[in-house]
């Protein structure tokens, strides 16, 4: 009974999410399965930053602006939906569950609510890695600063 329960759950959201998706941000969640110079999109956006360099920096908000959009559309889609945090995030780590194979192999629909669910939790994400980047340079450069000052003063 308790699966009848989620699969009728999960068909409103899919039903609800069709209805509403618009089509620069279905395109921008269909791009997510195409391959990029032999790797998949998806594969590349999942991936966290190895450290604070600039490059990895850089990558980081490139990210971003990808899911930027999605995320805009998936603030209000997932609220207007009921979609706890909780069941944002299980669908969200399905995406890191599956192979992109088996994403591609599954309804359409069902892989664009993962999907969808996946870039509002990884722009968080993206977010709170570049937001503890910058305290971490900053905290660089105050250490370098005064080192400096130092340095000048004798």
């Amino acid at each position: 009974m308790v699966s009848r329960v989620v699969t009728g759950e999960r068909k409103r959201i899919i039903t609800m999410l069709q209805k509403t998706l618009p089509s620069v941000v279905e395109q921008r969640i269909n791009d997510l399965l195409d391959a990029d110079e032999g790797m998949f999109r998806i594969s590349a956006l999942k991936r966290e930053p190895k450290d604070f360099s600039y490059k990895e920096l850089q990558r980081e908000v490139e990210r971003r602006k990808f899911f930027q959009p999605l995320y805009d559309f998936a603030q209000t889609f997932l609220a207007t939906a009921g979609i706890s945090n909780e069941s944002g995030k299980y669908y969200a780590s399905l995406v890191k569950f599956y192979t992109v194979y088996k994403l591609q192999r599954m309804s359409l629909a069902t892989t664009q609510l993962y999907l969808l669910c996946f870039a509002y939790h990884r722009f968080r994400q993206i977010n709170d890695n570049l937001i503890e980047a910058f305290m971490h340079l900053v905290d660089q450069y105050e250490k370098q600063g005064k080192l400096e000052a130092e340095a000048a003063v004798q």
